[in-house]
């Protein structure tokens, strides 16, 4: 039996405040109030709960249950201690790219960052799983999902957020007729 699992960097609530704060002028900066609502009501556009926000790390869509509490003490041997970091959200925008179904904020570029998720990804090897790996490494927040094919002229916005990364945690991923739901199965202090 196999679950869906990633390490993610969760978002505290101070930097969820300000993120929600920058997305919605963003919002209605590019439609009225109403326009947004209408989007949200046909489902056009899905917001996801500023709870849920996270920068991923590493996913698994198969990865074995019986070896779950093994992956846990990998990621606390490998990067329990590996110290505290700093990333600084720098704009919003359609990602991948502008044709893209999926409203994220994206974080400059960070040597820290990235080799925090080598470390990451290493806690996988041995366990015959495939981890996404999407070519280049584009930390980022997933704010909003939009209907696929569905037309969204999203126009990209700076914003120069810094935040503090202190731990990572490793989630089991539900999916529902509502989305996701995270399930936290491991906090690692860095």
């Amino acid at each position: 039996m196999t679950s869906r699992v990633f390490v993610g960097i969760p978002l505290g609530l101070e930097i969820q405040a300000s993120l929600a704060q920058c997305y919605a002028t963003l919002c209605t900066d590019v439609f009225n109030r109403s326009d947004i609502q209408l989007h949200q009501q046909s489902g056009h556009l899905r917001n996801v709960d500023p709870a849920n926000w996270h920068i991923t790390l590493a996913f698994s869509g198969s990865f074995p249950r019986a070896h779950l509490e093994s992956l846990r003490g990998q990621l606390l041997s490998q990067c329990e201690g590996y110290g505290k970091g700093e990333a600084t959200l720098s704009r919003i925008q359609l990602f991948p790219d502008a044709k893209s179904n999926i409203v994220a904020a994206l974080l400059e570029p960070s040597a820290w960052l990235s080799l925090l998720r080598v470390h990451v990804l290493a806690c996988f090897q041995g366990y015959g799983v495939d981890v996404a790996d999407h070519g280049s490494f584009r930390p980022h927040i997933t704010l909003a999902r939009l209907s696929k094919g569905y037309v969204f002229p999203f126009p990209p916005k700076a914003i120069s957020l810094p935040m503090g990364i202190n731990h990572i945690v490793l989630y089991q991923s539900e999916l529902g007729a509502s989305g996701p739901s995270y399930q936290p199965l491991v906090e690692v202090q860095l």
